[in-house]
């Protein structure tokens, strides 16, 4: 943390100029470079006139909070008709949830606490949730959708009175994709899929249903596949090295 605030601080607010020009090429792959890999950072062209028709391009590199701090500045108060919470909708894939929240506060210079969410969604699916955040124009969110990577967007903006809370929504719509299929003819997918649709399954494997502990979750499930109940249970309630055998004590 000390590192990252040192190397923050070593960024001058005016940002870094490279004086050596480069062509336009050069320079959309330098953009993409930092957009990917430095979300802390912005990368700009900076252009500027020579006289007679000329000009030079200058890349540029600075701190996401100090541009958007000075944007931040020179904005209008918030009003007080104006309901505090924008709601809008986040799309993103290959990105968790908090990250792609986190990136959206660096940018807006926001604490990371103001936004408010109903749930997680999974990093590698291609998703899209409602979030509120407190007191932020939904222009804000507009400009730095340009700094965003191209798997994180947002839109759909609504100002509303109250915001998002964890569980306050109806449920979760899904859209599963199944590639690489083998071992069945397409009677057989049909048959399987017919099956799921009448009986369904339950998940019982994930982090979600036993946390993260030095017992490896998978054992838990190839307990529950074997039908070896009492083996799941026994692992499922057994000390972790990871736990304070003190606090283990207290929660049984």
């Amino acid at each position: 943390a000390d590192r990252t605030e040192e190397s923050r601080k070593s960024i001058p607010v005016e940002g870094f100029v490279y004086q050596q020009q480069h062509e336009k090429a050069e320079r959309t792959r330098f953009h993409g470079v930092f957009k990917a890999h430095f979300p802390s950072l912005v990368s700009d062209t900076m252009v500027q006139a020579q006289g007679e028709g000329a000009q030079t391009c200058h890349l540029r590199v600075r701190h996401a909070g100090r541009v958007q701090n000075a944007d931040r500045r020179s904005q209008p108060k918030w009003p007080e008709a104006l309901p505090e919470y924008l709601h809008f909708t986040l799309f993103k894939t290959q990105f968790d949830t908090l990250a792609a929240l986190s990136l959206l506060a660096n940018r807006v210079s926001v604490p990371l606490r103001h936004f408010n969410i109903a749930g997680t969604k999974d990093k590698r699916g291609v998703t899209c949730q409602r979030v509120s955040v407190r007191k932020v124009f939904a222009e804000s969110l507009v400009q730095v959708q340009r700094a965003l990577p191209s798997n994180v967007k947002v839109g759909n903006f609504a100002y509303r009175a109250d915001r998002l809370n964890l569980g306050s929504l109806f449920g979760n719509r899904f859209t599963v994709v199944l590639r690489d299929v083998q071992g069945l003819d397409e009677a057989g997918v049909q048959a399987a899929l017919q099956s799921l649709k009448e009986y369904g399954f339950v998940n019982y494997f994930g982090m979600q249903r036993f946390g993260t502990t030095s017992i490896p979750t998978y054992t838990i499930g190839v307990a529950i596949v074997n039908r070896d109940y009492q083996k799941a249970i026994e692992l499922v309630l057994a000390s972790r090295m990871d736990m304070d055998a003190d606090d283990f004590a207290a929660a049984m």
